[in-house]
Formats: structure tokens, sequence, C-alpha cells
């Protein structure tokens, strides 16, 4: 049977998923600002990569709750 993850582990995961989406925030801003098709690109694949990885954290969270 798998181990229940520990009070702390469960809050250090929603800060890391705070943290990310915190990060996040300024790069969808900036993208309002874009100029031309690759700068949308580049700022699109950026937000991308930091909502996947905010993603991964929130789903290893939820498969250690069971």
């Amino acid at each position: 049977m798998a181990r229940r993850p520990s009070l702390d582990a469960m809050r250090k995961a929603f800060a890391e998923a705070t943290a990310t989406l915190e990060d996040a925030a300024p790069m969808a801003a900036d993208g309002q600002a874009v100029a031309d098709h690759d700068a949308a690109r580049r700022h699109c694949e950026h937000l991308v990569a930091a909502v996947e990885t905010c993603l991964g954290c929130l789903q290893r969270l939820r498969r250690r709750l069971g």
C-alpha cells in the first residue's frame, strides 16, 4: 500500500504550484504586448512550459493522495 504524503509534503506541493502560477502570470501579461507572431510563439511556449510544470506537480500530488 502506498504511503500517504504528510501534511507538510502536501503544503509544499501546493506552494510549488502557487509559485509556478505566480511566475506564469507576468509571462501571460507580457504576451499581451507582443509585436509579431514569432514573439507570440516564444511567449506562448514559455507560458505552456510553466503551466505544464504546475500541472505535473499537481498530478503527482493527486496520485499520492489517492
